[in-house]
């Protein structure tokens, strides 16, 4: 039973970094990792070093197959930062660089 224990709390001191999400609860519970700052920005560099826009699909693939609930939150946070920019609603929606990410793609 102690294993067990520790694993919740090393599982709760992850969430608490921000290191991942959970999506749902008890045993239907799934953790996905989320990216860190620093990292985000360097891999949105380089995907729109490729590419013109982004959509949720994409970046859900480039932040580790996270949840799409959570990349939702993940890209509406870039564009308050003032790195992306978003065109469309719903399945077209499309994210574009913008501010800092734009200057240095």
């Amino acid at each position: 039973m102690e294993p067990r224990d520790g694993t919740a709390k090393g599982v709760r001191q992850l969430v608490e970094q921000g290191v991942v999400e959970i999506v749902g609860t008890r045993k239907a519970a799934k953790y996905y990792p989320l990216l860190q700052k620093g990292t985000v920005e360097q891999k949105l560099r380089e995907y729109f070093s490729r590419h013109e826009s982004m959509k949720n699909a994409d970046y859900r693939i480039l932040a580790g197959k996270a949840h799409r609930l959570t990349a939702l939150r993940q890209l509406k946070d870039l564009e308050q930062r003032g790195l992306l920019r978003k065109e469309g609603k719903g399945k077209g929606t499309r994210y574009f660089p913008a501010g800092e990410l734009l200057k240095n793609s």
